[in-house]
C-alpha cells in the first residue's frame, strides 16, 4: 500500500511538474434554492468572471489527452476535490493532509454581519445525485477572522465525521518554509464545477492552467491570478510545485474574483478582471496542521455568537 501511495504522489508530480503549491480559488458559492431567502443576507461582493478567451478549463478528459496521460490516472490525482454542501449552498473543497481533512473558503460559513445560523455541512467526492455524504465535524472549523469574499484571511479548514473517503489526499507546502506565491508563477487550479462552464447537461470538475498575475497590489487581495471562474468553484486549489522537497503541494484557494468592470474574456486587468487567493501559509497552514494532528470531535451545532 505505502509503495501505491509513493508511486501515485510521483506520478502527481510528473503530471503537474510545473506546479508548486496549494491553494483555493474559486467564486463565490451559489444558493442552489431561490425558496431560502437566508442566502440574501450572505457576501456576494463579488461578480463571476472569465478572465482568457479561449477559456483555459479543461474537462478530465481533456486535460489527459493534453498531458497524454491514461484518463484513469488523471482521476486519481484530482480524486480529491469534491464539493461542501452547507444549507443548500454549495462551494469546491478538498482532501488535504489526510482522509478526514478539508481545506477551502470560509466566506460560504459567514452571513454578511459575521453572524451564521446553525449548519447542517456534508462533503461529497463527485457532484451527482446519490454520491456518499461525509458529515462536516462542526467543532474542528477553523477559519481566518470572518472574511467577505476575497479578504486575506478567507480561508477554512475542518475535519470529516469519522474516517474520510478512500482517495489520495493533496499534499501541504513545508511549515518551516512554506513556497511564497511569486508573479509570473505558474499554477494548476482544480475546481468540482463551474456554474459557467457546462458541458452538455453536466457541470464537469475542471483543471486549468494559469499564472500569478500580482501579489499584495490591492488591499486584502493577497494573490491576482489570470484563473477561470465560476459560481461553486470557490475554494479550489491551486497548485505549485515545492522547490526545495521537489513536492506538488496545495499553494493557494482561489476565494474571489473582481467586481466585474471588465469585459469577461478580455483578458487580465490589474484592476478590472482577476480573480483572486489565499496561500496556504501561515496562520492558514497552521490551522490546517492542527486539524491533521487532532482527534476527531463530537458534532455539536457551529454558532458565532
Amino acid at each position: 500500500m505505502t509503495n501505491n501511495v509513493s508511486q501515485s504522489k510521483r506520478q502527481l508530480a510528473a503530471a503537474i511538474a510545473f506546479a508548486a503549491g496549494l491553494g483555493v480559488s474559486g467564486a463565490c458559492s451559489e444558493p442552489i434554492s431561490k425558496n431560502d431567502l437566508s442566502w440574501l443576507k450572505r457576501e456576494y461582493s463579488h461578480n463571476v468572471v472569465q478572465i482568457t478567451t479561449p477559456d483555459g478549463r479543461k474537462t478530465l478528459p481533456e486535460y489527459a489527452a493534453a498531458k497524454q496521460l491514461p484518463l484513469a490516472l488523471v482521476e486519481k490525482l484530482f480524486k480529491a476535490t469534491g464539493k461542501v454542501n452547507c444549507n443548500g449552498h454549495a462551494m469546491t473543497a478538498q482532501i488535504t493532509g489526510k482522509n478526514n481533512v478539508l481545506t477551502l473558503a470560509s466566506h460560504e460559513f459567514y452571513h454578511r454581519d459575521c453572524t451564521t445560523e446553525k449548519l447542517t455541512c456534508v462533503f461529497t467526492l463527485d457532484d451527482e445525485l446519490g454520491s456518499k455524504e461525509y458529515p462536516l465535524d462542526m467543532p474542528s472549523l477553523k477559519t481566518g477572522k470572518c472574511a467577505y469574499s476575497g479578504d486575506s484571511t478567507d480561508w477554512a479548514t475542518v475535519k470529516l465525521e469519522g474516517a474520510g473517503p478512500d482517495v489520495l489526499p493533496y499534499e501541504i507546502p513545508s511549515v518551516e518554509n512554506p513556497p511564497p506565491l511569486v508573479k509570473g508563477q505558474p499554477v494548476l487550479q482544480v475546481s468540482i464545477k463551474h456554474k459557467n462552464f457546462k458541458v452538455g447537461d453536466k457541470y464537469p470538475k475542471t483543471v486549468e492552467e494559469c499564472i500569478v498575475r500580482d501579489v499584495n497590489l490591492h488591499a486584502y487581495v493577497p494573490v491576482q491570478t489570470d484563473c477561470n471562474t465560476g459560481g461553486w468553484s470557490s475554494g479550489s486549489a491551486q497548485f505549485i510545485r515545492e522547490e526545495s522537497t521537489g513536492k506538488t503541494v496545495i499553494g493557494a484557494i482561489n476565494v474571489s474574483e473582481s467586481k466585474g468592470e471588465g469585459v469577461p474574456g478580455s483578458g487580465y486587468d490589474p484592476n478590472k478582471l482577476y480573480n483572486s487567493s489565499v496561500e496556504l501559509r501561515g496562520e492558514f497552514l497552521k490551522a490546517v496542521m492542527e486539524n491533521l494532528k487532532d482527534p476527531i470531535s463530537k458534532p455539536v451545532p457551529f454558532q458565532v455568537q
